[in-house]
């Protein structure tokens, strides 16, 4: 029989496999989308366009379905920095 505690561990374990595996798919969008601003940084320096392009609700719309089938809310995602090679 499992504790309390066990049991903790492995839905944690689970949660952090799931958000895990969900962000690579996020990331190779990042990607994607770094190279549209490198495109658009040529053209017009426009810098701030990356905080509109690759924002938390973009994050927060794609992982929220999924958590909502294990029975968990994502009511807000930040995304505190994305930082763009030179």
């Amino acid at each position: 029989m499992s504790s309390s505690g066990d049991l903790e561990k492995s839905l944690r374990a689970d949660i952090e496999s799931y958000v895990s595996n969900r962000m690579s798919g996020f990331k190779e969008e990042v990607e994607r989308l770094r190279a549209q601003l490198d495109d658009a940084e040529q053209r017009a320096r426009l810098l701030e366009i990356e905080g509109q392009l690759l924002g938390a609700k973009v994050a927060l719309e794609r992982i929220s379905p999924d958590l909502a089938t294990l029975g968990l809310a994502l009511t807000a995602f930040y995304i505190e920095n994305i930082s763009l090679p030179p």
